[in-house]
């Protein structure tokens, strides 16, 4: 949906270069219009930065917004660790799939279309990443991403969807975990049963299931992945007793 970020720098930089050896090899009065010339290409970067678009490699208008959390039943703990971080602790089933909402914010001067959700960050435990819409599209508020306690939740195929400029939508966001044998499953809270509490390190022994979510975007023509650290991220419980009991399964 757009020209990738990385093609739009080796352009640029293959036109600078362009310019600096053309303005060598010519006299001064072909020097004098390429002076022109590379005052506009110097210049056009900044130009479009201010208009919106996603050029600094160090800053990107994607992010992590304000809302989070939902209701998944395998969900056993919600743990504060600082700096306005939350740990989501999910029961591990083989195979499974686990839910949290997530809100995803546009800081940029222009509306930004997300594309698309990367590999996970550890594919020998997570399958996949999908993100989930309802029929409406993205929400504006909190959600709730279970299909038996919200049904308006759907499974069908991902559609590319708008931020506006200066705002954040809050989507689904499921986790597909792996198969591996050697993990040992963690029984699920019962219904109307209370989350474990905060510091009750019964399962302490798990892994991290998404924290640090590569997200495609494209905004004012330019391509790009943004990695959004999530303010609730998610782990999950496995029956292992230790570090040592973890296995190095591939992807199932």
């Amino acid at each position: 949906m757009g020209v990738s970020y990385e093609l739009v720098v080796a352009a640029y930089l293959a036109v600078a270069f362009g310019l600096l050896f053309a303005w060598l090899a010519t006299g001064a009065v072909v020097r004098r219009r390429i002076q022109f010339v590379s005052i506009a290409v110097v210049a056009s970067p900044f130009v479009l930065f201010a208009l919106g678009a996603p050029l600094r490699p160090d800053e990107q208008p994607l992010a992590d917004g304000d809302l989070g959390g939902g209701d998944d039943p395998a969900l056993l703990q919600v743990t504060n660790v600082g700096d306005g971080r939350f740990q989501y602790t999910y029961a591990f089933q083989p195979g499974g799939e686990i839910r949290t909402g997530i809100s995803l914010a546009n800081n940029g001067n222009v509306p930004l279309t997300v594309t698309g959700v990367g590999p996970p960050e550890h594919p020998i435990y997570v399958r996949e990443y999908k993100f989930l819409l309802p029929p409406g599209g993205p929400a504006t508020g909190p959600v709730t991403v279970f299909p038996g306690v919200d049904p308006t939740w759907t499974s069908d195929a991902f559609k590319p969807f708008e931020i506006p400029a200066h705002s954040e939508v809050v989507v689904g966001l499921a986790v597909d975990l792996t198969s591996c044998p050697d993990l040992k499953p963690v029984p699920t809270l019962a219904p109307g049963e209370s989350l474990i509490p905060d510091g009750d390190l019964t399962y302490s022994m798990g892994f991290g299931a998404a924290d640090l979510l590569p997200v495609d975007y494209a905004a004012f023509g330019i391509s790009r992945t943004a990695i959004v650290e999530l303010q609730g991220y998610m782990n999950v419980a496995v029956g292992n007793s230790s570090n040592a009991d973890m296995p190095s399964c591939q992807s199932q």
